[in-house]
């Protein structure tokens, strides 16, 4: 579990050593609200499918 307090975050970069690997958060802020939140690290597809016009609630 990754904790921070968001005063010292926000607007930095910051890198979390995780059990599946290393991963970089960066929040960005505008304006004293959030408006980003970038996630990288390595990642695995853990699901397919396909989603048609008809399963959309337009």
């Amino acid at each position: 579990m990754l904790c921070a307090n968001m005063k010292e975050v926000l607007g930095r970069e910051i890198t979390a050593h995780t059990a599946r690997g290393v991963l970089t958060v960066d929040v960005n802020v505008a304006h004293n609200e959030v408006k980003d939140i970038y996630l990288t690290g390595a990642t695995n597809i853990v699901a397919k499918g396909e989603v048609t016009e008809e399963d959309l609630m337009l």
